[in-house]
């Protein structure tokens, strides 16, 4: 019986196959490298990191001092950070904190103000890094429960009577979400868009009402230069296509876990290298990513958009097999979640200029074809995006 030479053929064949995939890349990486390269320079061009939206203005990376008020996160002893963002969410903008709750805050006095003093760099081309130089380990997630301590201070602040006080710190906290959000790695980015929805939140209509005139006129110009600063039609797809091409080329060592695989096994077609079977996921986006831009038209309208990137996010399924970190699948939630955090930031544009007594210039409704429209009520004004749910009124004050 010839077992033996099956065994030593299989093993022969085994052998090529891992020495060819050690000395060998898959066929289209050189380009997809250039591609992602060349992506991320035109993303340090348009340089839209947020400006400062009140205050003074100090020189500096604010990418930097986010990572340094982090740090100083990881230095408070024994603190629970998902605390804040329960308390955030789970009381009223009226009601009072709780000692514990309260010293918490205090704890994190340090960490909030570092954080206030990022917001307040100038920034500039080239100060926030792109996925080629941005380490695996930045903790944006922590800038979460940071940012929903700003929350909790800024409620402190007005309960006090300090009006001023609370306006500037919730500014900051919109400013640290603004410079996530135009961030080019998703993860980065998507942590952005949330924490701009939590900040738009805060201002209520309670809060708009007991405004006076100049505080509401220098929040106007706040809120617009975040809509400046945070694209509506950005390029989810090729952020992430760029992302995962530059993450697989800065570290040559990945484990099967580092994909989300079960096993090298999965990755035999590439010699059981799975930093190659990466490497093909990967120029495979990026072929998807090239193609879904040149075959998109101007101002194309949402409904037909997110159809064409659902078709994208099914082949990305049908492609991979658990690989990390499925970046092309969120596309469609990725996109449909910024076009919503937009809609909710013109809805309080258009209220706080209704607050002013001043006529609003039509914004576009990302939803929609045209712009948000305006309902008038007895009470005062329904401003609306043609999705269903998505809308803010604005009253007169009793």
């Amino acid at each position: 019986m010839a077992w033996w030479r099956w065994t030593l053929g299989v093993g022969g064949l085994l052998a090529a196959m891992t020495a060819a995939s050690l000395f060998a890349q898959p066929m289209g990486w050189p380009q997809a490298l250039a591609w992602a390269e060349a992506h991320v320079a035109a993303w340090r061009a348009a340089d839209r990191e947020c400006p400062v939206l009140d205050g003074a203005t100090v020189p500096g990376s604010s990418y930097q001092g986010y990572a340094a008020a982090v740090a100083l996160l990881g230095r408070v002893g024994a603190l629970d950070p998902t605390r804040l963002t329960e308390v955030a969410e789970a009381m009223g903008t009226q009601q009072v904190l709780a000692p514990a709750d309260q010293e918490l805050l205090r704890r994190l006095e340090p960490a909030l103000a570092a954080l206030r003093e990022a917001a307040h760099r100038s920034g500039g081309p080239g100060s926030w890094p792109g996925p080629e130089t941005t380490g695996d380990d930045v903790p944006w997630l922590d800038v979460l429960p940071l940012v929903d301590g700003l929350r909790l201070a800024a409620r402190e602040h007005a309960r006090a009577g300090r009006h001023e006080a609370a306006r500037q710190t919730l500014l900051d906290g919109l400013a640290v979400g603004a410079d996530l959000a135009h961030g080019i790695v998703p993860v980065c980015a998507r942590i952005g868009d949330v924490i701009v929805e939590r900040m738009l939140g805060e201002f209520d209509e309670a809060w708009l009402a007991a405004a006076g005139d100049e505080p509401l006129a220098r929040l106007a110009a706040a809120l617009a230069a975040v809509d400046a600063a945070l694209p509506l039609v950005h390029d989810p797809l090729g952020d992430a296509a760029a992302t995962f091409v530059l993450a697989l080329a800065r570290r040559e060592r990945w484990t099967a876990g580092d994909l989300g695989l079960p096993s090298a096994l999965i990755a035999w077609r590439h010699g059981f290298s799975v930093r190659h079977y990466g490497m093909s996921l990967a120029t495979q986006e990026v072929e998807a990513a090239i193609a879904f831009a040149a075959a998109t038209p101007a101002a194309e309208p949402w409904p037909q958009r997110r159809a064409r990137l659902a078709v994208v996010a099914a082949a990305s399924r049908r492609a991979r097999i658990g690989a990390w970190p499925g970046f092309a699948e969120h596309v469609v939630e990725a996109e449909e979640h910024r076009r919503e955090v937009v809609a909710r930031l013109r809805l309080l544009r258009l209220a706080v200029d209704w607050h002013r007594g001043v006529r609003s210039e039509p914004l576009a409704d990302p939803f929609g074809d045209g712009p948000l429209t305006a309902v008038p009520t007895a009470a005062g004004v329904v401003f609306a995006s043609e999705r269903p749910g998505l809308q803010r009124g604005a009253f007169a004050a009793r």
